[in-house]
C-alpha cells in the first residue's frame, strides 16, 4: 500500500500500476472538534477565530489541519496566529508567486517570495500553471503563456532549484 495526499509526486510508472482510492474531505465540524481536542491535550490556547481559520485553510484534511496547528503552537497572540495560518497556506503563496510573475515583478521580489516557500515544488508548479492557464483562457495574456512555457517540465528531479530556474526564466522573458 502507498498512501499519499499528492499522487502527482509518484512516478508515472507507479501511478499507472496503482489503484487510486479517493477519500472524502472531513466535515468542518469534525475538523473543528479534532483541533479543539488536540489543542486541549497539548495545552494550546486556540481562539475561535484561529480555529475557524485553521478549519478553512485545511480544506477538509485532518493532516493539514494538524500541521497548521503545530505551526502556530508557540504563538500566543491571536493576530500573529491568524497571520501565520494565512501565510502558511500554499495556495495563497502560489497565487502570490503567479501574480508577481504575471505582472513582471523584478527578480528581487520573486526571489523573496521563493525564499519563504517551503512547499513541494511540484505542487507549486501545478498551482502556478493552473493560475496562468486560467489567465490565458480569460485574457490571452502573453506573460501567462511565458509562465506556462517555463513551468512546462515537472520538478520531480530538480526540486526547488527547478522552481527557482523556471521563475528566473519567466522574469527574463519578454
Amino acid at each position: 500500500f502507498i498512501a499519499t495526499t499528492e499522487p502527482t509526486k509518484l512516478l508515472p510508472t507507479i501511478r499507472t500500476r496503482s489503484t487510486e482510492v479517493k477519500l472524502k474531505a472531513f466535515a468542518e465540524q469534525t475538523l473543528s472538534e479534532l483541533l479543539t481536542e488536540v489543542a486541549s491535550r497539548e495545552e494550546i490556547t486556540l481562539p475561535q477565530s484561529v480555529l475557524d481559520a485553521l478549519v478553512e485553510h485545511s480544506e477538509g484534511s485532518a493532516r493539514k489541519s494538524l500541521v497548521l496547528l503545530h505551526q502556530i503552537a508557540g504563538i500566543s497572540d491571536e493576530k500573529e496566529m491568524l497571520a501565520a495560518v494565512e501565510t502558511s497556506d500554499s495556495k495563497t503563496q502560489a497565487i502570490e508567486l503567479a501574480r508577481n510573475l504575471l505582472k513582471g515583478s523584478p527578480w528581487k521580489v520573486i526571489a523573496a517570495i521563493l525564499k519563504d516557500l517551503d512547499d513541494e515544488p511540484e505542487s507549486l508548479r501545478r498551482m502556478v500553471l493552473g493560475y496562468a492557464g486560467s489567465v490565458l483562457l480569460n485574457s490571452a495574456n502573453p506573460r501567462a503563456m511565458a509562465i506556462i512555457d517555463c513551468f512546462e517540465r515537472n520538478f520531480f528531479d530538480s526540486g526547488k532549484a527547478g522552481l527557482i530556474a523556471a521563475c528566473f526564466a519567466v522574469t527574463r522573458s519578454k
